[in-house]
Parts: structure tokens; C-alpha cells; sequence
């Protein structure tokens, strides 16, 4: 297989921030290790009920640093409508799919087949966490075979890919599972996958909080069921998502 080279934009002059008053912006952290006690958190967008929504803080810096006012955002797995909510906040065409939607502003779409009409601006993906929660219908990412996790993810990126302006960002939200009393990280998991099509910008870590109760814990609702799994199994965790951003190349150029 041939080597690629990446030509590539500054990444920098994707956004809309104002860099004379780069002092202004304390809510845009730049270092890898984010903070809980975030400006906004899950519950101010999208649906509530919705398990495992997507922290609409990562959506608002993402916004400013890599679209400017006249982007085209996409979600292409919109779940309970995050990225939808807080374009629609900020002024910001945002196009929501998914293969199961629950709001009437999602497409129902596969994103492994379908994309949009126009080329986007910015891309959030933010998949099932392999089985961890129950989902229905086929061609869904909830698959418990960590092998056909990764093809599937594969299959998406590569149609996302494509529906990407050259040089724009896709973020990726993974997190780490639990499974068979092995620790799996998805993020590392799906890096081969993410770097063979793009240029990494950053990582980021965010604590996700305390996850209680379930029936792991045996009905303490007040338990920490991560700590629980910890102390029974001597595994170690981090109990936080990992946030890429990932840049697309403006193109390919081989080196023979």
C-alpha cells in the first residue's frame, strides 16, 4: 500500500474565534484534561430520557474553533438531538440522523450508506458503546463482537468521510466499556481507523461523572457502580469519554 502524504489547512482558521481577544475565551480549554464542572452540561440539550447523550459543551467549543456562520454541520448519529439543539442555539445549520430516530428533526438514515446532499462543515460522531445499552434493528453499532464493531465503525467513517469538506473536522466521542471482566477503550480501539483517514488535532479527556445503581450493585441506588466493578474484578478505569478531533486532509498525495 502506498504512503500518503497529508496536505492540510491550518486548522485554526476553520473557527470564528477572534484571536486578538484570545483572553476572552476561558471556556475554551485547549489542554487534554477537561474539568466536570463544565459551563453547560447534558441536560440543558437534547432529550433527557436519552441514555448516554453527548455533552453539549464538546459541541459548543468544536462549533467556535472549527465552523464558521455559514456551516453545515452533521450528526449522523443524532441520538436524543445534542448536536442539533446546540447548532440550533448558535445559528448553525446542523443536519441530525440516525438509524433509530426519536425526534421528528432526525433523518432516519444508516450512516454507513447515507449522506448528505452537500459536503459538511463539521462532523460529531458519537457511536454506541458497543452493547452496553439495548438497541433494535439492523445495521446498528450495539454489537457485542468487538471484530464487527470495528468494520461496522469502519463502514461509517468511510461514508462520512466522504461527505466531508476537504480540510474540516470530525469529532469523535468514545468512551471505555466494561465486558467480560476486560476493560475495552474504544477510542484506542477505533485509532487505526480514525488515523489511516485523517490528521489527529488533539485528544481530549472529560469525566463522564458518577454512573449509580443497576444491577450489578444489587439495588444500592447510592453505590458507585464503576468503584463496585473496580474493588470485584481489580481492574483499573478511567471513568472518562476521550474526545478526538480529527482533521480530513485538503488532499492525498502519494509517495510511490
Amino acid at each position: 500500500m502506498d504512503k500518503k502524504r497529508h496536505k492540510l489547512v491550518d486548522a485554526g482558521k476553520l473557527g470564528s474565534i477572534e484571536l486578538e481577544n484570545w483572553r476572552e475565551y476561558p471556556d475554551h480549554y485547549t489542554a487534554c484534561l477537561w474539568p466536570s464542572n463544565l459551563p453547560s452540561k447534558p441536560s440543558d440539550y437534547g432529550i433527557k430520557s436519552f441514555h448516554g447523550r453527548t455533552h453539549p459543551e464538546i459541541i459548543f467549543v468544536a462549533l467556535d474553533r472549527y465552523t464558521q456562520g455559514d456551516a453545515l454541520v452533521w450528526d449522523p448519529m443524532a441520538g436524543s438531538g445534542t448536536t442539533f439543539d446546540v447548532c440550533s442555539y448558535m445559528g448553525i445549520d446542523c443536519i441530525a440522523s440516525d438509524l433509530m430516530p426519536i425526534r421528528e428533526e432526525i433523518i432516519q438514515a444508516d450512516a454507513a450508506l447515507w449522506r448528505p446532499e452537500h459536503l459538511v462543515d463539521l462532523v460529531i460522531y458519537h457511536p454506541p458503546y458497543l452493547d452496553i445499552i439495548e438497541w433494535e434493528g439492523d445495521g446498528s453499532l450495539a454489537v457485542g463482537d468487538v471484530k464487527q464493531y470495528v468494520e461496522m465503525n469502519w463502514d461509517c467513517v468511510d461514508n462520512i468521510y466522504k461527505a466531508m469538506v476537504p480540510g474540516s473536522v470530525l469529532v469523535s466521542i468514545l468512551g471505555q466499556v466494561y465486558k467480560g471482566k476486560t476493560v475495552i477503550p474504544l477510542d484506542s480501539l477505533l485509532y487505526p481507523l480514525f488515523s489511516s483517514y485523517f490528521r489527529l488535532l488533539g485528544r481530549v479527556m472529560r469525566p463522564f461523572g458518577e454512573t449509580k445503581g443497576g444491577k450489578v450493585a444489587k439495588g444500592n441506588k447510592n453505590r458507585n457502580l464503576w468503584k463496585y466493578r473496580h474493588l470485584k474484578s481489580g481492574l483499573w478505569f478511567i471513568d472518562m469519554d476521550v474526545v478526538c478531533f480529527w482533521q480530513k486532509p485538503l488532499k492525498e498525495v502519494d509517495d510511490g
